[in-house]
């Protein structure tokens, strides 16, 4: 910020997210023709605010106040395809549209199931051996 005003303290909330698209146009020479062209990038970025930093001020100068940001998700899209997505909180770690979490999101619900249906399976009054059980026999 150059100046310390109402949108950086409204930035600075507990209660509320920081939520922002970011759009830009990146400009690349086409190889083939040696012609110039655009492709279109946008950047979504939630978060959580973390820290003001007031900055310096000094007649005639801009303050450089600064807010820090604790990333919880960021998504990029280059010419319209999803290329990167990072969702702390979901747990989702998308690279070119392939979630490199799925695997273990669905090693997790097996564990669940597997133990949901372990806990059922025992009898009133029955319990789990401990592994000092399973290995020297209960004394």
């Amino acid at each position: 910020f150059r100046i310390l005003d109402e949108d950086a303290f409204k930035l600075m909330s507990p209660a509320t997210s920081l939520n922002l698209t970011l759009r830009a146009s990146e400009q690349f020479t086409v190889k083939s023709t040696g012609g110039i062209d655009y492709k279109g990038m946008r950047v979504v970025v939630r978060g959580r605010q973390k820290k003001l930093t007031g900055g310096t001020v000094k007649q005639g100068g801009a303050m450089d106040a600064a807010v820090t940001v604790e990333i919880t998700y960021i998504m990029i899209e280059l010419d319209g395809k999803q290329r990167i997505e990072l969702d702390k909180i979901n747990n989702v770690y998308k690279v070119n549209g392939v979630d490199l979490l799925a695997k273990i999101k669905e090693d997790e619900q097996d564990g669940k199931r597997d133990k949901e249906n372990r806990g059922s399976s025992r009898g009133i009054g029955q319990r789990r051996r401990s592994d000092r059980e399973r290995v020297y026999g209960s004394f």
